[in-house]
This record gives structure tokens, C-alpha cells and sequence, in this order.
């Protein structure tokens, strides 16, 4: 999985990060999050919260991994996150390994379609590990979400 480690030991506690706006359809494969952690370890995420995304991009996450190994996410949330032409995940992990998610929710994600036809997708997905290994969900919840032209 990941190939090499830049970061090892982050925690994040007790965060909040609200009221992120970007648009940008002319770049392709932009993912504006809340929080993004790359090619890193031993990470903690616990008590914090993402809300209010808008932005129109091809994707968008409230938390999200990339090449990461061995993390823990702990009581915390994505909160009315909103991609006007793209996919809206709420906790994503991209190529990553050994990573826990307990008591996380995800709440009211929405996609709109406004002629994107250049994206992957306008889905929303709560929880979504894409080439991952040994991913957990333990008392998690993902509620309130609602797609437009692909699925939910």
C-alpha cells in the first residue's frame, strides 16, 4: 500500500473546520477536505468536526487519507457537505492500510449535477475506502445523504 512515509505521529484533537468554499472545474481531479493527511503514520484523529463544505469540483471529502497506514478516527464528524458538480465522500481513505474509524458520522452530504460530464462521478458516499486494506467501521453512522445522477 503505501509506498513511503512522510509524517509519522499526527494528532489532531478537538478541531473544528467549517465554511470552506472553492470552485474550480477548469483543474481536473481537485478534492478540496477538510482535513487531508498523506504518506503518513500513527495518526489520531478524535473529537473533531468538518462542516459546511460548497464548493464545485470534481471530488470532495470532510476527512481524507491517501497513502496513509495506521490510523485511528475517533468521535468525530462530517456535517453538511455540498459538491455542486462532483462527488462528496465524508470519510475517505485512498490507498490505505490499518486504519479505524469509531463513532464517526457522516451527515447530510449532497451532489448536484450541473453539467460535469469530465468527473468520476457526482456520488455521495459517508465512508469510502478505495484500494485499502484492512479498513474498520465500528459504531458508525452516515445519514441525511442525498445524490443527484449517479448513486448514493
Amino acid at each position: 500500500m503505501p509506498t513511503s512515509v512522510s509524517s509519522t505521529g499526527i494528532t489532531i484533537t478537538n478541531t473544528l473546520i467549517y465554511g470552506i468554499n472553492y470552485r474550480d472545474l477548469n483543474t481536473r481531479s481537485l478534492s478540496p477536505c477538510g482535513i487531508f493527511i498523506s504518506k503518513s503514520s500513527q495518526i489520531t484523529i478524535s473529537g473533531s468536526e468538518v462542516k459546511n463544505l460548497d464548493v464545485t469540483t470534481d471530488s470532495s471529502a470532510g476527512i481524507q487519507f491517501s497513502e496513509c497506514t495506521d490510523g485511528t478516527v475517533l468521535s468525530s464528524k462530517v456535517k453538511n457537505l455540498i459538491n455542486n458538480d462532483g462527488a462528496v465522500q465524508g470519510f475517505s481513505c485512498l490507498l490505505s492500510t490499518n486504519i479505524i474509524f469509531n463513532l464517526c458520522k457522516a451527515i447530510g452530504l449532497q451532489s448536484f449535477f450541473n453539467g460535469n460530464i469530465l468527473t468520476t462521478g457526482h456520488t455521495v458516499l459517508g465512508f469510502c475506502p478505495i484500494f485499502c486494506e484492512n479498513i474498520i467501521y465500528t459504531n458508525c453512522l452516515a445519514a441525511n445523504l442525498t445524490g443527484c445522477c449517479d448513486d448514493c
